[in-house]
C-alpha cells in the first residue's frame, strides 16, 4: 500500500455522516501535509458544520503552498462560506500569488468574503495602487471614512457599485457616502 491509498481510504471518510468522523478524517489529512489531499479538503470548506470548516481551514493551511492554486480557484465557487473561508486561509498561507485574486473579490457580492479578502490583503501587507483599490477596501472592510483618498466624491464609482446589496447597512452606508460625494462635488472640493 501506498501513501496515496492512504490519503484515498481517508479522505472517503471525509463523506461519513458522523460529524466526528469528518473532524477526524480533516485533522488526519492536514497532520499527513499531503498535496494531494488538497481538493478534498476544499469540499469541506462548504460543510455544514462550522466546526469542521474551522478544521479544514487549519489542514490546509498546515499544507501550505500546495492549497493556494485551489483556495484561489474557490475564491470564484457559488457558496459564499467557501469563497469567505478560502479568502481567509490564503492570507494565512502568506503566498503573494494570493494578491491578485484578492483584489478581485474585494467587490465580492457578500460582505464576509469581502471582509475576508481584505484582511488577508491586509496581513499580506499590500498597498492598494489606485483611489479604486482603496475605496473597494476601504468598503469592504466596513470602514466609510474616505478622507485619505480625496473624499467620497473620490468613491463614487466603486459605492454605485454597492448600491443593491444584500446587507442593509451596506446600502444606507453607500446613500450616506453618495450624498456627501454629492455636497463634496456641489461645493467643488
Amino acid at each position: 500500500m501506498d501513501k496515496e491509498q492512504i490519503i484515498g481510504f481517508v479522505a472517503k471518510k471525509l463523506e461519513d455522516e458522523d460529524p466526528g468522523v469528518r473532524r477526524v478524517a480533516v485533522e488526519a489529512l492536514g497532520d499527513m501535509g499531503d498535496k494531494k489531499a488538497v481538493d478534498s479538503l476544499i469540499k469541506m470548506l462548504s460543510d455544514s458544520n462550522q466546526r469542521i470548516r474551522s478544521k479544514t481551514e487549519k489542514a490546509l493551511i498546515k499544507i501550505g503552498k500546495p492549497s493556494v492554486k485551489p483556495l484561489i480557484n474557490a475564491l470564484k465557487f457559488e457558496e459564499n462560506v467557501v469563497r469567505a473561508s478560502a479568502a481567509r486561509v490564503l492570507g494565512k498561507i502568506e503566498d503573494k500569488d494570493a494578491v491578485l485574486p484578492l483584489i478581485n473579490i474585494l467587490n465580492d457580492g457578500d460582505k464576509q468574503v469581502r471582509k475576508e479578502a481584505a484582511l488577508s490583503l491586509m496581513h499580506l501587507g499590500w498597498k492598494a495602487k489606485n483611489v479604486e483599490e482603496e475605496a473597494y477596501y476601504l468598503i469592504a472592510m466596513n470602514s466609510w471614512n474616505f478622507a485619505e483618498i480625496g473624499g467620497p466624491s473620490a468613491a463614487v464609482n466603486a459605492l454605485t457599485q454597492f448600491l443593491d446589496d444584500k446587507d442593509i447597512e451596506i446600502r444606507k452606508h453607500v446613500i450616506n457616502s453618495l450624498s456627501k460625494a454629492y455636497t463634496d462635488l456641489k461645493r467643488g472640493t
